[in-house]
């Protein structure tokens, strides 16, 4: 998993009756930049932007999986449900979505948006509209190379390799 778990994180995470808060930075570049930021909590408060609209619906957990033919990388995969809404329906229309930037992370709400950990990091393969949600499919691609770094989800050996 990408990121640091920092002491406050482990403090407030360790409490019983915390409700994790996702939230969810989508970085849009064309044709102006703009981020959608969308999370699952009740008030907007706890973040440092105006814009953050509580319309996510779900998120899956991260998959990972191995490239089958050169095994070179490992594709890590997660899929993004946010609320069937008229403004992030117009984004969709007014902006291209696929290779934008996805950012996936998890706090509470006593943490600053600085303190969340990170839970996925990667690009949007495919955007589609369901009957009450718009579902976004998201994947990153980790070189498996030894000594060779990437800051998304996965570092070190893959299970299967162990």
């Amino acid at each position: 998993m990408a990121g640091t778990i920092t002491a406050l994180y482990q403090k407030e995470m360790r409490r019983a009756n915390v409700e994790p808060i996702v939230q969810v930075a989508i970085q849009l570049t064309s044709p102006s930049s703009t981020n959608l930021y969308v999370s699952n909590q009740h008030h907007t408060t706890g973040y440092d932007v105006d814009n953050v609209i509580p319309i996510l619906m779900g998120v899956t957990d991260v998959s990972q999986s191995v490239d089958p033919i050169k095994r070179n990388f490992q594709i890590g995969t997660i899929q993004i449900e946010l609320l069937n809404d008229p403004y992030v329906r117009t984004l969709m229309a007014s902006h291209h979505w696929y290779n934008a930037k996805v950012l996936v992370t998890v706090g509470t709400e006593a943490l600053t948006s600085a303190d969340y950990m990170t839970l996925f990091y990667g690009e949007i393969k495919r955007v589609y509209a369901d009957f009450d949600r718009i579902i976004v499919d998201c994947s990153t691609r980790n070189s498996k190379l030894k000594d060779y770094m990437t800051p998304q989800v996965y570092v070190g050996k893959h299970p299967a390799e162990i």
